[in-house]
């Protein structure tokens, strides 16, 4: 089986993205219906103690305190927050607006979702700008110039190889440069045990910046191998 990091990583961003959101909008649905069934009011805050807040509050009369699992860096001892609570049971408490925290998680979700949908969509777009140059360009015999390590590009502490060919246009008699996308494990081995010098590589002739080098043949050798 190929290895394919780039496409592992796009599906695991999709998915996290797409559970975040769905968490985000759930909980902030529920909150909010929570909220729609409740009364407002108006509570101290009277002591905050790393993430949560103590807060005292009135109801009908009767004197109310009560901790809450909610703090943001604005709040301070003495504040007058807006609230909700339980009429049928007042120690049941929220702070008003607190339902729009829950969207958080979607909004970091949409941000997965995007990173791994646009990775998807490039991916997509190389492979049918690859598969039309097979079709309609110009093949050549490109011949194998160097394999080099992609340090940009890091995947769970590994970097990509991948393969320089060279290739002298006859029309012109300059020497053109084609790398190979990224390739997750080392080819030189394959290439000395094969003992190929060249690689097929699909040019447009109009534009010779568009070109795809093929690399099926060290990639079905490292299938065969496994």
């Amino acid at each position: 089986m190929k290895r394919h990091p780039e496409k592992i990583v796009s599906i695991v961003f999709t998915i996290v993205g797409i559970v975040l959101m769905i968490v985000g909008v759930i909980v902030f649905i529920a909150i909010r219906g929570t909220g729609d069934k409740s009364a407002s009011g108006k509570a101290i805050i009277t002591q905050i103690n790393y993430s949560s807040i103590y807060i005292e509050y009135n109801v009908h009369g009767k004197r109310y305190a009560h901790s809450l699992d909610y703090y943001n860096s604005g709040m301070y001892v003495g504040e007058e927050i807006d609230i909700r609570y339980n009429p049928n049971n007042p120690e049941q408490v929220s702070v008003k607006g607190e339902e729009y925290f829950a969207l958080i998680p979607a909004g970091i979700g949409i941000i997965f979702l995007t990173i791994g949908s646009v990775i998807l969509i490039v991916k997509y777009k190389k492979k049918k700008s690859n598969e039309a140059l097979v079709e309609s360009g110009q093949r050549i015999d490109a011949e194998i110039d160097d394999v080099s390590v992609n340090y940009n590009i890091r995947m769970n502490g590994r970097c990509p190889y991948y393969i320089t060919c060279r290739w002298e246009n006859p029309s012109d008699g300059k020497m053109y440069l084609f790398k190979s996308k990224s390739i997750w494990y080392d080819p030189q081995p394959i290439i000395d045990d094969i003992q190929i010098e060249t690689l097929p590589v699909y040019i447009n002739m109009n534009n010779l910046k568009k070109y795809y080098v093929c690399i099926d043949e060290l990639e079905n050798k490292v299938v065969d191998l496994r």
